[in-house]
């Protein structure tokens, strides 16, 4: 439960891990905002929502920086629980909303996820900004 947009929680994950699995219900009336971030071991994940949409942002930077995008759903925010489910590991990620097989998004993804262990729900985007300060990495 968030009260402001600058609550938020934070959980320790498993790091060092090829998986990454996210699940997570939320409701607002706001188009846009962090959901999750997560750093990872050489990168970052974020899970947001852009225009009503939930968007997945991950970039690595194994050998050069590579980011995928995806975003699945619309009007998400009206005020109703949505759920969300991530999950990324070997070559894929798929993302899918409300549990609907038909909101699935699956993408290729041509790097090797490797966790990095703490992850942050409802935080702002200055954190993120924050963390990624020195990182060589860019929103």
């Amino acid at each position: 439960m968030f009260f402001n947009s600058s609550s938020f929680l934070q959980l320790p994950g498993q790091g060092d891990s090829d998986t990454l699995s996210v699940s997570l219900s939320f409701r607002t009336w706001n188009p846009s905002g962090l959901l999750v971030y997560t750093a990872l071991a050489d990168g970052v994940v974020e899970v947001g929502l852009a225009d009503g949409k939930v968007t997945v942002y991950i970039n690595v930077t194994q050998r050069k920086n590579t980011r995928i995008d995806i975003s699945s759903g619309s009007n998400l925010n009206d005020g109703q629980w949505h759920s969300v489910h991530l999950n990324a590991l070997e070559n894929y990620a798929m993302l899918t909303i409300d549990g609907d097989e038909a909101s699935t998004v699956r993408t290729a993804i041509p790097i090797q996820i490797t966790t990095g262990g703490t992850y942050y729900f409802g935080e702002t985007l200055q954190f993120s900004e924050a963390a990624l300060e020195g990182s060589g990495l860019t929103l």
